[in-house]
């Protein structure tokens, strides 16, 4: 197998540098994106629990029922005074911003967030494969030891040993073939990161332009 020629030699199962400092970058990568998860995830949380049932049926954030309630109070001026259209232009301004934010918190949980769920998926899946290498590398290394301080030949557990070895194999590469793929998502981190990036660009712009829509009629 590639990775007990390259880990390690076929009578020792003490894990090599290389597979060593692996196992620390996937363990500080995973913690990094774990930060990073909880931080968005609080940000959405926080927008999602903020949301309110207004008088217009509408749900929305406090910024958008102030919104509302601007345009509520524009009713207290005829239609055809510039108080009316200011309280109003204003009113449906904040209520349009409440949406954008809406949509740019979605593509949040949608794209990067949905990312890092699935990188954790995927460390769970290599701490699995990790956990079943140390049960196969106890089994081993017993079988061995136990072959070594035999006094004389034992065919049986020399073949026992010989398919510990082989079991240990196949999960070190399991467990090497897992850690790479979290380090080739790395690639796909930066996309979503940059999708994250426009979308919060593409709110900013949105609602700067609705603002200097409404500081135009005022």
């Amino acid at each position: 197998k590639w990775a007990g020629e390259k880990f390690g030699s076929s009578h020792s199962t003490i894990p090599s540098e290389e597979f060593s400092d692996m196992r620390a970058e996937t363990k500080k990568r995973h913690a990094d994106y774990e930060r990073i998860s909880h931080a968005l995830d609080m940000l959405v949380q926080s927008h999602t629990r903020s949301r309110v049932t207004t008088e217009r049926n509408q749900t929305r954030s406090h910024l958008g029922v102030f919104g509302e309630a601007l345009v509520k109070h524009a009713d207290m001026f005829p239609r055809d005074t510039p108080q009316w259209d200011i309280m109003t232009s204003l009113g449906l301004a904040e209520c349009k911003m409440d949406e954008q934010m809406e949509q740019f918190v979605h593509h949040v949980s949608e794209h990067y967030l949905g990312f890092l769920q699935h990188s954790a998926q995927r460390y769970k899946e290599y701490q699995a494969h990790y956990r079943k290498l140390e049960s196969r590398r106890l089994d081993y290394d017993a079988k061995l030891n136990r072959l070594q301080r035999a006094s004389k030949e034992m065919p049986g557990l020399e073949l026992e040993v010989q398919a510990a070895k082989a079991k240990y194999d196949d999960s070190e590469y399991d467990v090497v073939h897992a850690m790479l793929a979290l380090q080739e998502d790395e690639d796909r981190q930066f996309v979503a990161l940059r999708s994250f990036m426009v979308s919060q660009i593409a709110y900013h712009r949105a609602a700067l332009a609705v603002l200097e829509d409404v500081e135009r009629k005022w």
